[in-house]
C-alpha cells in the first residue's frame, strides 16, 4: 500500500501559540503536554476540519493503511547547532523554543499514539534532534 501524503500546515493561530510555548519539555514534561493539550482544545474549537484529516488518519490506520507522511509541518524558526561531544546537554542550554516538539505532541494527541521515550536514551527525552549526515 502507497503512503499518503498529507499537507500538515497549521493555521496561522495555531502557530503563533507553538511559536509562543512557555514549557521546556525537557525540563517539564508534564507542564509541556498541559500546555499543549490547551492548544490542542483551542484547535478542536477553530478548526475542526484541520482536526478531521488526524482523524481520518486515525480510522485508516483502522483499516490497515499504516503509513501516512506529513508535509508542511512546522519547525523552529532557529535550529542550534550542537556540539557533537555533549549534544543532549548542549541542547538543554541552547534550545529555547519548541515549535516542533509541540507539533509532534500535538500529532500525537490529534492521533491518539503515544510519544515514547527510551530512559537509556538521551535521559529519556521524548523528543530528539536528528541532523542528517
Amino acid at each position: 500500500m502507497e503512503p499518503k501524503i498529507i499537507s500538515a500546515q497549521l493555521p496561522n493561530a495555531v502557530l503563533r501559540k507553538l511559536v509562543a510555548l512557555t514549557v521546556n519539555p525537557y525540563t517539564d514534561i508534564r507542564g509541556f503536554i498541559r500546555e499543549v493539550s490547551t492548544i490542542m482544545q483551542g484547535l478542536r474549537k477553530s478548526a475542526p476540519k484541520y482536526c478531521k484529516v488526524f482523524e481520518n488518519i486515525v480510522a485508516e490506520r483502522a483499516q490497515n493503511h499504516k503509513v501516512h507522511i506529513l508535509r508542511n509541518c512546522p519547525i523552529d524558526k532557529d535550529i542550534p547547532v550542537y556540539c557533537k561531544k555533549q549534544p543532549v546537554e548542549d541542547k538543554y542550554q541552547k534550545k529555547t523554543t519548541f515549535v516542533g516538539e509541540g507539533f509532534l505532541l500535538l500529532v500525537s494527541m490529534l492521533t491518539r499514539a503515544p510519544i515514547l521515550a527510551y530512559e537509556t536514551r538521551n535521559n529519556g527525552d521524548f523528543f530528539h534532534d536528528v541532523y542528517a549526515q
